[in-house]
């Protein structure tokens, strides 16, 4: 899917999984990918029309935060509960999601851990 982020000065934040847990899923983690495409190649073009002087260019500033291995990670209630409105919303409107995610209550650093399994770096 790309991402589509109006004209002028905005910040893309990306959420990983700690948030997506402790919203119960309201906030979902996104998947980092950077691909070129037609949209890509033709921004580029416009770039370089509009601002000749400038160079074609794009900053990307990253920070990585998680919480404490041992910190107690579970859903907020409230969060989690606009979670399962905003589902039934979408299913209705005719936005399967799919099978509902469950977020049982875990230390932060088994969820890592299943993280890491997840991708392969960890056996």
């Amino acid at each position: 899917m790309a991402v589509k982020i109006p004209q002028g000065s905005y910040l893309l934040v990306q959420a990983g999984k700690q948030l997506e847990y402790i919203t119960g899923g309201l906030v979902k983690a996104g998947f980092h990918e950077v691909v070129i495409n037609e949209a890509t190649v033709a921004a580029m073009k416009r770039r370089t029309e509009e601002h000749p002087d400038r160079p074609l260019i794009r900053i990307s500033s990253t920070m990585f935060y998680h919480l404490s291995s041992d910190y107690d990670l579970a859903p907020l209630p409230a969060l989690a509960e606009k979670a399962k409105q905003v589902r039934a919303q979408q299913f209705n409107l005719g936005k399967d999601e799919g099978a509902e995610v469950e977020y049982p209550p875990t230390k932060v650093g088994f969820q890592v851990q299943g993280e890491l399994k997840h991708i392969a770096l960890m056996a």
